[in-house]
C-alpha cells in the first residue's frame, strides 16, 4: 500500500508538471480537503470519552487530456493511507460518460453524495449500514433534460484487500436510476430507485465460508463502535433495493430514503431480511432558495454566506425472527445547523439522540451527544 500511495503522489506531481509544459493537451489540478471533528458526550447507560479528532485528510489530484479525465483521491486518515477514488475516465459527450477503476456503487442517494456535501455531519445510521462502499469496478452514467441513470459491475473485493483468500471473489451489479421533472430553482422534484444484485467473497476458509455483516454506529468520528451489528453466515447471494426523494419549495427542502435488504442462504436456511429508512427536512435561513445540480442528481450545495438549519429521522431494523439473526434496531433523530461560511470552509454542529433496542450491543439504552465539525476544501 505504501508502494501505491507513493506512485500516486508522483503521479500527481508529474501531471501537474506536464500540465504547465503542454497547457492545450493536458489539464491539471489539485484537490483536498481536512476535517476537524469534536464529540461531547452525555452521561448514558453505556459512558462514551468525549474527545476531538482530525476525521479526514484528503490529498488527490485530477486530470484532463481530450475526452479521457481521470483522478488519484489519497486518504491520510486514523487508519493510516488509504486509495479513495481512483479511476480513468471516457466522456461520451457533456451528459454521459464510462469509467473504469476504484470507486462508489451508484447505490442510493445520500451514499452517492461527498461527506463535504451531505445536510449533517455524517450520513444516517441506514446509509451506513447497507452503502456497498468503494469497489473496483466499470460504470457508464449518463442524463438528460428529466432522467439521470447510471449503471455498473463491480468487484466485492476492496482496493487494498489482501488477495490470500481461497475461493473466488464475489461479484456485484448495481444500477441507480433517477425521474426529475422539476429542476428550477426553489421548485425541485426527485424521484428514484436503486437495485445491487452482489455474491460476497470467499474467505480465508473457503468458497463455504462466505458471509456478509451489516451495521452502524451512532454517527460519531470520536467513537466508531457499531452498537447494532448482523453478520449473515452461509450467503449465497444478496440482494438490495432503495427508493429515493428530493422536494424543495422555496427555502424548504425534503429528502427520504428507504432501504430493503435480502441475504440469500445455502444449506436450506431460512432467508434473511433487514430494512431501513429515513426523512429529513431542511430550511435556508439565511441564503437563496435550493437549486439542483442535474448531472449529479442531487440539491445543490447552498452558496457562501448560507445558513441552514437541518432534522432527521432514521430507524434501521437489522432483527429478523425467522432467520434467528437479531442484530438490533436503531432509531435516531439528529438536529443540525450548517453555515457555508466561505466557499471552501463550512462549520457544522449537530445534536444526535439514539434509541438502541435489546439486541443492540449492549441491551436496550439511550444515547445523547453533541458533535462539531469544521471542514476546509482546497479546490
Amino acid at each position: 500500500m505504501k508502494k501505491i500511495a507513493f506512485a500516486s503522489v508522483m503521479l500527481l506531481f508529474v501531471t501537474l508538471a506536464f500540465g504547465q509544459t503542454q497547457p492545450e493537451k493536458l489539464q491539471g489540478s489539485v484537490n483536498g480537503r481536512v476535517y476537524f471533528d469534536g464529540t461531547a458526550f452525555f452521561k448514558d447507560k453505556t459512558h462514551l470519552g468525549s474527545g476531538a479528532t482530525i476525521s479526514d485528510i484528503r490529498l488527490g489530484v485530477s486530470g484532463k487530456y481530450e475526452n479521457f479525465s481521470g483522478k488519484i483521491d489519497i486518504g491520510f486518515a486514523k487508519k493510516g493511507i488509504s486509495l479513495k477514488d481512483v479511476f480513468i475516465q471516457y466522456n461520451f459527450q457533456k451528459s454521459s460518460y464510462a469509467r473504469i477503476g476504484h470507486f462508489a456503487e451508484p447505490f442510493g442517494l445520500d451514499y452517492m453524495e461527498s461527506s463535504g456535501n451531505i445536510r449533517f455531519i455524517n450520513a444516517g445510521c441506514v446509509t451506513e449500514a447497507f452503502a456497498p462502499g468503494r469497489k473496483l469496478g466499470l460504470e457508464y452514467i449518463g442524463w438528460s433534460k428529466n432522467f439521470w441513470y447510471a449503471g455498473g459491475i463491480f468487484g466485492d473485493t476492496h482496493f487494498d484487500q489482501r488477495l490470500d483468500y481461497k475461493g473466488n471473489d464475489g461479484y456485484a451489479i448495481t444500477g441507480r436510476g433517477v425521474y426529475n421533472p422539476y429542476q428550477n430553482e426553489g421548485q425541485i422534484l426527485h424521484i428514484g430507485a436503486a437495485l445491487s444484485f452482489r455474491t460476497p467473497d470467499a474467505t480465508k476458509d473457503g468458497d463455504d465460508e462466505r458471509s456478509v455483516s451489516y451495521g452502524a454506529n451512532l454517527g460519531s468520528m470520536v467513537n466508531s463502535t457499531k452498537f447494532v451489528n448482523a453478520t449473515v453466515s452461509d450467503v449465497n447471494n444478496t440482494f438490495k433495493v432503495a427508493g429515493e426523494f428530493i422536494g424543495a419549495v422555496g427555502k424548504f427542502s425534503l429528502q427520504g430514503e428507504y432501504f430493503y435488504v435480502q441475504a440469500n442462504r445455502k444449506n436450506d436456511l431460512k432467508k434473511y431480511k433487514a430494512w431501513g429508512t429515513y426523512g429529513q427536512i431542511g430550511f435556508l435561513a439565511i441564503g437563496d432558495a435550493y437549486e439542483y445540480a442535474t448531472s449529479w442528481a442531487r440539491l445543490e450545495l447552498p452558496k457562501p454566506g448560507s445558513l441552514e438549519l437541518a432534522a432527521r429521522y432514521s430507524c434501521l431494523d437489522l432483527n429478523d425472527e425467522d432467520a434467528d439473526i437479531l442484530g438490533g434496531q436503531q432509531q435516531q433523530l439528529t438536529v443540525g445547523c450548517n453555515y457555508y461560511w466561505k466557499k471552501f470552509i463550512r462549520l457544522r454542529l449537530n445534536y444526535n439522540y439514539a434509541h438502541l433496542d435489546k439486541h443492540a450491543l449492549n441491551g436496550k439504552e439511550n444515547f445523547n451527544f453533541i458533535s462539531a465539525r469544521i471542514q476546509v476544501f482546497i479546490n
